[in-house]
């Protein structure tokens, strides 16, 4: 989200390790054209509305994009695949677990 931090993604990360859930999906904002968080990215300046060359499908929640301002794209970016990397070590763990819990009944 725009107004993410360095902070709260370390905090929400916490969280899913407390947590623990069966499973987790991650996905990266994308500011739809009509929304009010797209009208709160392009007065932030962090995507010029005039710019034509913008392609949604290129852009989405899977492209490399950060629509943030409170920390650089660069960190963003990396905090983002820090997550998402534990996130599918998380995933295949809690899977080889239901598995092996199948077998043994």
């Amino acid at each position: 989200m725009p107004k993410e931090t360095e902070e709260t993604i370390k905090l929400s990360l916490k969280l899913m390790k407390e947590i623990d859930p069966p499973f987790i999906t991650l996905a990266r904002y994308t500011p739809f054209p009509g929304t009010p968080m797209y009208n709160e990215v392009v007065r932030a300046k962090l995507l010029d509305e005039k710019n034509t060359e913008w392609e949604w499908a290129a852009n989405s929640h899977s492209a490399d994009t950060a629509f943030v301002q409170n920390m650089n794209p660069e960190k963003f970016l990396e905090l983002f695949h820090e997550t998402t990397q534990w996130v599918d070590a998380h995933n295949v763990r809690k899977s080889r677990t239901k598995s092996d819990a199948r077998l043994k009944t």
